[in-house]
């Protein structure tokens, strides 16, 4: 079953890559995420 998991968390990399590379193409949700970055660094 381990296998599996370890498909679904590539899988699951997979969407939030997408997600982000969606995302960080509109200025907008950049400076969205520039402010969640940067309130999770501190």
């Amino acid at each position: 079953m381990r296998t599996v998991g370890i498909v679904a968390v590539h899988d699951a990399v997979d969407v939030i890559h997408v997600l982000l590379s969606f995302l960080m193409s509109q200025p907008e949700q950049r400076r969205f995420m520039n402010v969640v970055i940067g309130r999770s660094k501190s």
